[in-house]
């Protein structure tokens, strides 16, 4: 059987990751991230419990890290269960 060699110009990339974050605010109930993480990000209720008091402590955390195409639906999904319940809190998504 012939083998077949790549150009490093064939060989495909992996596909880039993005990191969705969570920042904390003094109006966003804790129960709400706990829902938020458990239903967007299919979060178990310990997880979503170490993750909401991560934000807390530390302003910030990464939620998960997932492709492109993920990540931007998971975003979104948030975004809307966000501007539904009228809390200020604030989501994003940065290539890793």
């Amino acid at each position: 059987m012939p083998q077949i060699f790549l150009s490093v110009k064939d060989r495909l990339e992996e596909p880039k990751e993005y990191a969705i974050i969570l920042y904390n605010d003094d109006v966003t109930t804790f129960e709400f991230v706990i829902e938020l993480l458990k239903q967007v990000f299919q979060k178990t209720l310990q997880e979503a419990m170490q993750i909401a008091i991560k934000v807390d402590q530390e302003g910030s955390t990464i939620v998960g890290v997932f492709p492109y195409d993920i990540a931007q639906t998971r975003l979104r999904r948030a975004n809307r269960m966000i501007l539904s319940s009228g809390f200020p809190l604030r989501i994003e998504m940065q290539e890793c």
